[in-house]
């Protein structure tokens, strides 16, 4: 099968599973070799790339494939805001790793048959994450929070007091997303 068949084949199944686990009909799903996944909450719009962006077998890509967009597809269904890739980590990385474990929890609640693939895609992705004993500043302090905020685990060494600072705001980013999926609050 050739690359614009397959792609073909993948923007059809995309757009039926994110306007399915989405509950909204007006999703729109676009590919790219290069982009990393965003959603444009506005626009109703997912931007995915193609299975070339993941490691492994074909079926294996494919599955993180299908992680990503299950995860942009809660987004639509659960956000309001959603940060574009940003150099301010305040209002771009941390704020969306945030947001990322409250709509995996909420939909978590309605498709428990995704549990398996989210741990295939975290082992699957850990590959890709960095060590973190070669990043420095604070940089590494976020990527560290990253890491053990979404997984429990981090990649790396962490040195002096900076594990217990990144295991403190792990806690509170928790306890944050706790109080608001049991308060049934929103992005907001």
């Amino acid at each position: 099968m050739n690359s614009a068949s397959a792609n073909s084949i993948l923007l059809d199944i995309s757009t039926f599973l994110a306007r399915r686990w989405s509950d909204n009909p007006k999703v729109i799903v676009s590919l790219s070799d290069d982009k990393q996944p965003y959603t444009h909450i506005d626009r109703q719009q997912i931007f995915l790339p193609t299975l070339n962006y993941f490691h492994g077998e074909e079926f294996d890509r494919y599955r993180q494939w299908r992680v990503t967009l299950w995860y942009e597809a809660m987004k639509i269904k659960y956000c309001t805001k959603v940060k574009a890739s940003s150099k301010e980590h305040a209002y771009g990385f941390i704020l969306n790793c945030l947001e990322t474990k409250r709509v995996e929890i909420l939909g978590l609640e309605i498709w428990q048959g995704m549990t398996n693939e989210i741990i295939f895609y975290e082992a699957m992705s850990w590959l890709t994450k960095p060590l973190l004993n070669t990043i420095y500043g604070r940089h590494k302090l976020i990527e560290a929070f990253s890491q053990y905020f979404l997984t429990g685990y981090m990649k790396g060494e962490l040195f002096g007091n900076e594990f217990e600072r990144v295991k403190n705001a792990a806690d509170y980013a928790n306890q944050c997303i706790k109080d608001a999926v049991e308060g049934s609050r929103g992005t907001e």
